[in-house]
């Protein structure tokens, strides 16, 4: 029997558990944040493995992927992210991954996404952390109790509900606090901001300057700032002052995966200049405990390559995507399937046919996108249809329709 739109639209959803499926996993074009699994593509994901292992091993390395639009650019940054994170979870060891899905119009754009990216949440979090640890550092000059070290020494955060007891002032902490990280720092406005962020009447205007929004002078004065992080020095200071404070609280390495970078190419030459001089002395700052992986159209990078030659200097590895052989396609489906089963199969292709295999691989041209896409077409069409098995002619030829342009009327 055919599941018709109607009896969809009324029910509100597909059936996916008749595929041992809770969704339809394929759903949605672009890569979820938590991405586990990468589809083995032998010299080229080993090279970006490569790359991030010597980050984590103390050398500033960094790398291009080089991809056309689909191919999985986004998929292996994420990847990536996962693999610090889950690194870090797992070992004593604390490495920071921060994606950015492009790298804007210039430094300043970039830094602020990546302030964004991290989040308020996050950047509070770190300088509560950093507040205990200044607690820990001067414990006698503040006359910590007992029970207040042990409770630092196993959270720097833990401060915060030491602070709201009234057991501690904060106002004395954030005092030597700000006089022990204005030696660390090369942005001294950037002080003041990052550890206003505790204070809950200051955080909103703070977190506002950090992300180098305009703020007009009233708002600067209310906090004590003298300027806004209005140009890309200055940005780049600041990110250099997060990473400052980061090490300060314990943080090894940090990794940037800044996506769609071909963005670079459509700004007017000062601009671009600008963009590529900027992150060339970020890397030329950090020499130990950076890596840098940038994901490029072919197109855009083959520019870079013949006209920026010191930016090109700073990247070790470049490591080209190229479209999925049929073997890959279904190693990556058995992978999304996996993601959705409510027990995983690592050898499973249900409810997809070897058929269905071949005929996606084909529509899509090894297109990881493309691939994805069809995948979610199929697996909606197959309940649809009521299939046990995602083939045969009719679901062949509805996936073909589904695909193909629409026929324009005649005007004869």
């Amino acid at each position: 029997m055919v599941t018709t739109t109607e009896s969809i639209i009324k029910s509100g959803r597909l059936n996916y558990s008749k595929y041992g499926l809770g969704t339809n996993p394929f759903a949605g074009s672009v890569p979820r944040n938590d991405v586990e699994f990468v589809v083995p593509r032998g010299e080229e994901i080993h090279r970006a493995l490569w790359t991030l292992r010597a980050g984590i091993l103390g050398t500033s390395t960094h790398a291009v992927v080089v991809g056309g639009y689909g191919n999985g650019k986004t998929h292996l940054l994420k990847y990536l992210k996962h693999l610090v994170s889950e690194e870090a979870s797992e070992s004593d060891q604390q490495n920071l991954a921060i994606y950015v899905h492009s790298p804007g119009e210039n430094f300043r754009q970039l830094y602020s996404t990546v302030m964004s990216s991290l989040g308020h949440h996050f950047v509070q979090e770190i300088v509560w952390r950093y507040l205990g640890f200044i607690c820990l550092r001067h414990e006698d000059l503040l006359q910590l109790k007992d029970n207040h070290k042990q409770a630092l020494r196993k959270d720097g955060r833990n401060l915060k509900k030491i602070v709201e007891k009234g057991d501690l002032l904060l106002s004395n902490i954030v005092a030597k606090a700000k006089d022990e990280l204005l030696q660390k720092i090369r942005l001294l406005d950037y002080a003041t901001a990052i550890l206003h962020l505790v204070f809950d009447e200051y955080s909103f205007l703070a977190w506002k300057w950090l992300t180098a929004e305009d703020m007009p002078y009233d708002q600067r004065k209310e906090l004590g700032l003298s300027m806004s992080i209005n140009n890309d020095e200055r940005a780049l200071r600041a990110f250099l002052s997060l990473q400052a404070l980061l090490k300060e609280i314990g943080y090894g390495l940090l990794v940037l995966l800044i996506d769609e970078f071909e963005v670079i190419i459509s700004l007017p030459e000062r601009n671009r200049q600008k963009v590529l001089n900027e992150i060339r002395h970020l890397i030329d700052s950090l020499p130990s405990n950076l890596c840098i992986f940038l994901a490029c159209a072919p197109e855009a990078w083959r520019i870079i390559l013949e006209h920026y030659h010191a930016f090109l200097e700073r990247f070790t590895h470049t490591v080209f995507l190229t479209p999925l052989n049929l073997v890959q396609t279904e190693q990556l489906i058995i992978a999304y399937l996996n993601g959705a089963r409510r027990k995983a199969d690592h050898k499973s292709l249900d409810p997809f046919s070897s058929e269905a295999i071949e005929l996606i691989h084909k529509m899509s041209a090894g297109n990881v996108r493309a691939t994805l896409k069809l995948c979610q077409i199929a697996v909606d069409l197959g309940l649809m249809h009521n299939l046990q098995e995602l083939r045969g002619e009719v679901f062949q030829s509805s996936l073909r329709r589904l695909l193909e342009p629409p026929q324009m009327g005649s005007d004869s």
